[in-house]
């Protein structure tokens, strides 16, 4: 993206634009191979604590955000049933 006044463009249009040309296809397979990273719901079959809920359903972030994407804290236990979301996707390792 450029920005300019109207008046100041003629002056920083070269620079924008051998800005722009610089970039080329995406040809790097381990650049091409990254997911984005995904919420998935899952509902455990018994109660546990969150911490043995990231065990069981690792996910690709640490524990801490995991835990606030779910407003708990890790000691905090989970029903049996109840929806609670992981991290999935994300760069490749």
């Amino acid at each position: 993206m450029a920005v300019s006044t109207e008046a100041h463009w003629t002056e920083y249009q070269p620079l924008a634009t051998s800005t722009f040309d610089s970039f080329s296809p995406l040809t790097d397979a381990a650049a091409l191979a990254v997911e984005r990273f995904r919420l998935e719901l899952v509902t455990p079959d018994r109660a546990m604590t969150f911490g043995e809920f990231n065990q069981r359903y690792p996910s690709r972030v640490v524990l801490d955000v995991v835990a606030r994407i779910n407003q708990v804290r890790p000691p905090d236990r989970l029903a049996a049933g109840q929806l609670v979301k992981r991290v999935v996707g994300g760069p490749v390792p």
